[in-house]
């Protein structure tokens, strides 16, 4: 499973780079703000701590707030297909606004993130999907800014 959720996240934040982001800043113009992460790049140390925070507390922490208790107490309040789809969208939307901090495109790219971190955690019926999948993305980011700084949709 583990090895199918990272392909499958390399995959998305791929289609996210080339296709989303670029659609997110001409419609909204402006970019995804990364300036909270301008120290990590070039900084081994500081990558290494910010992996382990967040596998710790952003991929373990957020998808078991998120998509084990949230989700799971409005699937209890809203039963059926329509209350996975609120359940799902509802805390997809949370999910996105807790990273404001990275601007609009970033609450919608988060917001996005969170409803394939759901798909995941629904088709392989377990949290521990949308748990790996969120580290394996976070991880991707981490690196590459680590190695290149920011990087931006192409335009």
């Amino acid at each position: 499973m583990a090895a199918q959720v990272a392909v499958l996240t390399l995959a998305w934040n791929v289609l996210t780079l080339l296709m989303v982001l670029p659609l997110l800043e001409l419609a909204t113009n402006t970019q995804q703000d990364f300036s909270g992460f301008t120290a990590l790049q070039g900084d081994r140390r500081l990558l290494l701590i910010m992996l382990a925070l967040t596998w710790t507390l952003a991929a373990v922490g957020e998808k078991f707030t998120f998509r084990g208790y949230l989700q799971t107490r409005m699937r209890e309040l809203l039963p059926g297909r329509l209350g996975l789809i609120t359940a799902v969208v509802l805390s997809s939307v949370l999910f996105g606004l807790v990273h404001t901090e990275q601007g609009i495109v970033g609450v919608i790219v988060t917001t996005a993130d969170g409803v394939f971190f759901s798909a995941l955690q629904y088709h392989f019926r377990t949290v521990w999907a949308a748990v790996v999948s969120h580290g394996v993305s976070n991880t991707a980011g981490m690196v590459v800014f680590f190695l290149f700084g920011a990087v931006h949709a192409p335009s």
